[in-house]
């Protein structure tokens, strides 16, 4: 995996990104970064349930 700085660097600009064309009325889907983190299902449960925190 890359560099937890970079991985978080892409996340909040498609956050940024997304806000913009809504103005954060509706939120970001957590498919929008999922790409950049390609986790498998546990590993991806288990970041969501820390971001939640």
């Amino acid at each position: 995996m890359e560099n937890q700085e970079k991985i978080d660097k892409k996340i909040i600009a498609i956050v940024h990104a997304q806000h913009l064309i809504d103005r954060g009325n509706n939120g970001v889907d957590f498919s929008a970064f999922e790409h950049i983190l390609k986790l498998d299902r546990k590993e991806r449960n288990e970041f969501i349930f820390q971001m939640a925190k």
